[in-house]
């Protein structure tokens, strides 16, 4: 097989290449066996036609369209990287010759990676960004914990508050008609949740057990169900319950209910440690991110819209396994939501771009710098990994270790270290 780059303009490349007789004559056969047991010819059975008959009865052509895409699933990876070049879109492939004598010429046309010139990466100025916990922010963090623990207390000598937990039935109609989805016969609704529409809620307080009356909304004009938009509803609502939520004190007691701790302060005191450790992630990543996205300004890149788009493909791809997990489809989640796939799309995209930019000028930083991932340095991230997800490293190991994605993974961790390492900080304004 021989290959050769016969034009460059920016990222579009346009290569050539040859099949050998023989590897032709592997395709040959392959696609007669895959087409055999399609044809019937007169005297023979379906699926024993020989080879020499069906190039007799079809001429020898017909065989070619199936040997081509075989020889070029088996030639073209291996072009690419004769030619060094880091491909990003799907070949568009012209057959020039095929033959069984001559076996088979192409020409291809591909989308590579762009050149990427840095600008300054080291030194880059950025603010500083607070990481110590404040009192406002550990108060909210324990009202959050006695939330989430509070007992549901009947309330029956006042109507319902802001606050409150009401079970109710309700049964909801538009111009007299009801629809879908608009009865209940028993459903609690935290009030202040913003759980219905409009100003559902706030018409149920001041309303006592036992109490049937008429609630009127307005459906959004963005609604999910089409045949509801902008309408205007009536709901014929019963107070069947009211309960409160009752906070537990924050001492010793809660905190042996709670925790493995003893006492209040040794869960306070752990809980601060833990909130101090998210804040400090989170400013870690803040901080790359802030450097990074100036790295991409001060970079000189001409990037093929197609790479772009491969990122939202893959984005798309990883929502829908996402959803899959919690029992939906994305055409399901898409009707929900009132969008459809390609408003998605649209969304995702400023989130693919910035993702691309960041890779590219990262790679090249690993490039630059020689950066290269040492087998400590692989060992130390197999820990983090292990120490964050609560699995015994030997685990993560047998996945990670040999892998050479994870070892080029391990060198952009250090390029970005490296980043972070030289930044300059100051005082935010």
């Amino acid at each position: 097989m021989s290959s050769q780059i016969i034009s460059k303009e920016g990222n579009t490349v346009k290569i050539s290449f040859d099949v050998t007789p023989e590897k032709f004559e592997e395709g040959m056969k392959y696609s007669y066996n895959k087409n055999k047991s399609k044809l019937t010819v007169p005297g023979f059975r379906k699926g024993k036609v020989p080879r020499k008959v069906i190039e007799a009865e079809f001429g020898p052509d017909f065989l070619y369209e199936d040997a081509v895409n075989w020889v070029l699933n088996e030639e073209y990876p291996g072009v690419v990287a004769e030619l060094n070049l880091e491909v990003v879109s799907l070949p568009d492939i012209d057959v020039k010759e095929v033959g069984k004598d001559i076996g088979a010429k192409f020409e291809a046309t591909v989308t590579v990676k762009p050149e990427v010139k840095l600008g300054q990466y080291k030194g880059i100025e950025i603010e500083e960004i607070p990481v110590e916990v404040t009192e406002d922010e550990i108060k909210a963090h324990f009202e959050k914990i006695q939330n989430d623990n509070a007992r549901l207390v009947p309330v029956e000598d006042r109507p319902a508050e802001m606050g409150d937990t009401v079970n109710i039935s309700y049964a909801g109609t538009v111009d007299g008609v009801p629809f879908d989805g608009g009865q209940s016969d028993s459903y609690d609704l935290k009030l202040g949740s913003k759980t219905f529409i409009d100003t559902f809620e706030e018409q149920i307080c001041g309303h006592s057990i036992g109490e049937k009356f008429d609630v009127n909304v307005t459906f959004p004009a963005e609604y999910h169900a089409e045949e509801l938009k902008g309408k205007d509803a009536v709901f014929a609502v019963e107070i069947k319950g009211i309960t409160k939520s009752e906070l537990p004190e924050l001492n010793d007691e809660f905190a042996q209910d709670v925790s493995e701790y003893e006492t209040f302060d040794e869960y306070k005191a752990k809980e601060v440690e833990k909130l101090t450790k998210e804040k400090e992630q989170k400013a870690r990543q803040k901080k790359e991110d802030a450097i990074i996205e100036k790295v991409i300004a001060n970079a000189e890149m001409d990037v093929p819209e197609v790479m772009y788009d491969n990122r939202v493909d893959d984005l798309i791809a990883e929502y829908e396994q996402n959803m899959k997990m919690q029992g939906l489809t994305l055409d399901a989640y898409c009707k929900f939501s009132g969008q459809t796939v390609e408003d998605l799309k649209k969304q995702l995209r400023p989130m693919a771009k910035n993702s691309v930019d960041a890779k590219l000028v990262i790679d090249q930083i690993v490039k630059d710098e020689n950066i290269e991932a040492t087998d400590e340095d692989v060992q130390a991230q197999i820990k983090k990994y292990a120490d964050q997800y609560g699995l015994e490293p030997e685990k993560i190991a047998q996945y990670y270790e040999s892998d050479p994605g994870f070892r080029q993974e391990v060198a952009l961790h250090k390029a970005i270290d490296l980043l972070c390492d030289t930044a300059v900080v100051k005082a935010a304004e």
